[in-house]
């Protein structure tokens, strides 16, 4: 259950940060995205996740405050959960996590956990943002007072190049978060996605709804993310680095 938990989350995050990044009219905006460079900003980032398998249900609700630095890599994470906050930074080598429990720092390589490799690529976020141009015919376009909006909402419903659509970008994210191979996408019941900028064409919400059905070794998983990211100071954060307290006190494990 936890390596489903941990997939679910990592798809999700992976599809809401590629929407860093869009242009004015709506084919513009996605032909562009690839092609918006961005060097750090900050995301407060609130996830709702409901998982169903092997007649277990498991809820799990979690709000992430992010600093995101490009060059030189490293992004500070501050998770709130139920169980408590979590204190994270990482870098291309090394992920540092503050124990709650025991009130120490504490650091693994990237290499030992599979689910931080893909964001931990530097060039995953460009990755991430080309992969928006496959969303450029089912993107419905709305301007708005505060900026621009797009949106596609596809269900069980929808046509099934739309269906394909999504299953090839969720597949994508396996691969990035190597599992490809060991989850198999059955069934898209709903995929919401929403992108929104504001007039001077900075993102400021990026937002997915996800319920779907898939194979898990074979066994049967319904899972529903709800992922709403808040974005502010892009390219425009002055610094960030890896305090030196950290680095000194920070056990390997």
């Amino acid at each position: 259950m936890k390596r489903i938990f941990m997939w679910a989350a990592v798809t999700a995050f992976i599809i809401v940060l590629s929407a860093c990044g869009q242009q004015l009219s709506k084919e513009e905006i996605v032909n562009q995205a690839a092609s918006k460079d961005f060097n750090s900003f900050k995301a407060a980032v609130k996830m709702n996740m409901h998982i169903e398998a092997n007649g277990q249900q498991l809820d799990q609700s979690m709000n992430f405050a992010m600093k995101y630095k490009k060059d030189p890599f490293l992004t500070q994470l501050t998770m709130h959960t139920i169980e408590g906050d979590l204190e994270m930074y990482f870098n291309q080598d090394y992920a540092y996590i503050m124990n709650p429990e025991t009130d120490q720092w504490v650091k693994t390589s990237i290499a030992d956990v599979e689910e931080l490799e893909a964001l931990t690529d530097p060039k995953a976020m460009e990755q991430d943002l080309e992969r928006i141009n496959q969303f450029t015919d089912v993107f419905e376009f709305e301007r708005t007072e505060e900026g621009y909006k797009l949106h596609t909402a596809i269900d069980e419903a929808s046509s099934e190049q739309q269906l394909s659509l999504v299953k090839d970008v969720l597949k994508d994210a396996m691969k990035e978060n190597n599992e490809e191979g060991q989850f198999t996408i059955e069934k898209v019941n709903q995929f919401d996605y929403t992108v929104q900028l504001d007039k001077d064409l900075y993102l400021k919400k990026a937002s997915v709804k996800m319920d779907v059905s898939v194979t898990v070794d074979g066994k049967p998983v319904k899972f529903d993310v709800q992922v709403d990211a808040d974005y502010d100071k892009i390219n425009q954060m002055e610094s960030l680095s890896l305090p030196e307290e950290v680095k000194q006190n920070a056990k390997e494990l």
